[in-house]
């Protein structure tokens, strides 16, 4: 799942992160970082789909490690989420993307989701 980190000019966020996201968990930034926005683009997809993200740099199984977050986005549909307080992710984030919700989803959706992040 190749990615890409953009510098952006704001004061608040420095950091756009984008992504195609499978249900293969994928570190996509270490150490501490505050993101402020989601935007998942499920258009690409008639069912829905669970982001799931893990504070941590270490290796993640899918379907059995805890996210410490988890946003759905319905079928055929693109969410943009802010989150103007910022939430901090001390360790690391690591993503992936099902078609189930909870620990336990593991499904691979049928296409790969964009995804941005906007971190600090």
């Amino acid at each position: 799942m190749p990615f890409s980190v953009s510098p952006q000019p704001d004061t608040i966020a420095n950091k756009l992160i984008e992504f195609s996201a499978t249900n293969a968990a994928e570190l996509v930034t270490s150490g501490s970082n505050v993101f402020y926005m989601i935007d998942i683009d499920n258009t690409v997809n008639k069912e829905d789909v669970h982001l799931k993200l893990w504070n941590t740099t270490s290796s993640v199984t899918v379907g059995t490690t805890v996210p410490n977050m988890e946003v759905k986005c319905t079928g055929a549909v693109r969410e943009v989420i802010s989150f103007p307080a910022g939430i901090t992710f001390g360790t690391g984030m690591t993503l992936a993307m099902t078609t189930e919700g909870g620990t336990a989803g593991v499904t691979n959706p049928t296409n790969a989701v964009p995804v941005k992040l906007l971190l600090a």
